[in-house]
């Protein structure tokens, strides 16, 4: 039963012994005994043992190891990687020609650039100097193909293939610049001095300029003066086409940026068109507030140099009046008196 399942708990703790006999008993001595009774039971049970055994492995042969090495931050690997980086494009930066580096104007069709010996036909050059100068020129012309497919020119097709071209360290570029630095100051030495070499150098790019034109048969620039009839016409053509071309694209761009002008533009214009024609109103008004002041102060200075004049002549009609009242006061008196005399007479 419930109840004898609770008396069966209580009864491991010996709670229930005379419990009928201490139904008298004061509930205070009750709890104490209770109490008292709880402690002996605790105090009887064994104390607790602690006993750890540690135990480790014999490690024969081995030496102590230091401490490893920490985790590198995530926040200085990527500085380290974005440093990496920037150093490796700082290296390829200044590996490129001078061209590329400077911005200059490079030839849009490099694949079409003419050898020398296409240029001037057979060549009268001793052998060795010629043999120079043709691997100079292959040399350019993979350079210039190189920065056309690597830093292609804004408006132009690259090459389909970049040449192979040898990587040179940059001591080893910088000692060939160093030879042609010196070389070139030999020049210009010889040459009278670095302005008179600059202004000659512009005269002769301004003389191959003019006398240049492309002939599209030949795919490639000529000399004017060595091309025949056909040739010129050809060019001639070519030029009049490339420029109506060129002058088509350039007002069909006019036009659109007119009309994007308008469109961003369109209020305020509308607005700028009402305030001056508002302006030229104030100002005609302006002018003709002007003239008509001009005139009252032409007015008035009349006016005053009049008046003095006015005052005169006012004056003198005053002193006029003055004495004809006085005349015929007088002559009224007169009058009077000899009417006066009359009546006497008549009486």
């Amino acid at each position: 039963t419930p109840g004898g399942r609770a008396g069966g708990l209580r009864d491991g703790l010996l709670l229930n012994q005379g419990e009928e006999d201490d139904d008298n008993m004061p509930q205070k001595l009750k709890r104490a005994r209770v109490q008292m009774h709880i402690q002996s039971q605790l105090k009887s049970l064994p104390a607790p043992t602690n006993e750890v055994e540690i135990s480790m492995p014999e490690l024969e042969g081995e030496e102590p190891q230091g401490e490893a090495p920490l985790e590198e931050d995530a926040a200085d690997a990527d500085r380290r990687r974005e440093k990496q980086e920037q150093e490796r494009r700082e290296a390829e930066r200044a590996k490129r020609s001078q061209a590329v580096k400077r911005d200059l104007p490079r030839p849009v069709a490099p694949q079409l650039m003419a050898t020398p010996e296409a240029e001037s036909g057979a060549s009268v050059q001793p052998p060795l100097l010629q043999q120079a100068e043709g691997l100079l020129h292959e040399e350019f012309l993979a350079l210039v193909a190189h920065d056309a497919f690597h830093h292609p020119v804004k408006g132009a097709r690259p090459p389909k293939k970049a040449p192979d071209l040898d990587d040179y360290a940059p001591a080893e570029l910088k000692r060939a610049g160093d030879l042609m630095a010196e070389e070139l100051s030999s020049i210009v030495a010889a040459a009278g001095g670095e302005a008179l070499l600059e202004s000659s150098l512009r005269a002769a790019m301004e003389e191959d300029a003019i006398n240049l034109a492309y002939v599209p048969q030949h795919k490639r620039y000529k000399d004017w003066r060595m091309m025949d009839k056909s040739d010129r016409l050809e060019a001639m053509t070519h030029l009049f086409k490339v420029t109506e071309a060129q002058l088509q694209k350039d007002s069909k761009r006019a036009k659109k940026l007119e009309e994007k002008l308008d469109r961003v533009l369109g209020g305020y214009m509308g607005k700028s068109r009402q305030a001056t024609q508002k302006i030229a109103g104030l100002a005609e008004e302006r002018e003709t507030i002007a003239v008509e002041a001009e005139v009252f102060r032409t007015l008035s200075a009349r006016e005053d140099s009049a008046i003095k004049t006015r005052v005169e002549d006012l004056e003198e009609q005053v002193q006029r009046e003055k004495d004809r009242n006085q005349r015929l006061q007088a002559r009224y008196k007169k009058l009077r008196n000899l009417a006066k005399d009359l009546d006497e007479r008549l009486q």
